[in-house]
């Protein structure tokens, strides 16, 4: 696989993951505060960030950058 249609791929599942994540917190199936939607969440923005990064979509990057950032806080909040 070359670095173009991997980084589609990594792209995909990303968006994959957040919307995966918005439909489990959405239909009651988990909580918004639970350690496995942020999980999700953070996987999905770092794939899309990947596919950002290699697109050089800078406003993208930006969005996937504060994404995980507030997925790791949420998690660092869940844990202490």
């Amino acid at each position: 696989m070359n670095k173009r249609k991997f980084a589609s791929f990594v792209g995909w599942t990303g968006m994959i993951f957040i919307l995966g994540a918005y439909f489990l917190v959405s239909y009651a199936f988990v909580e918004g505060k639970s350690f496995i939607y942020q999980i999700i969440n953070l996987i999905g923005a770092l794939g899309l960030f990947y596919n950002a990064f290699y697109s050089k979509s800078k406003p993208l990057m930006a969005l996937q950058i504060a994404w995980a950032i507030i997925a790791i806080i949420a998690i660092v909040q869940i844990y202490f």
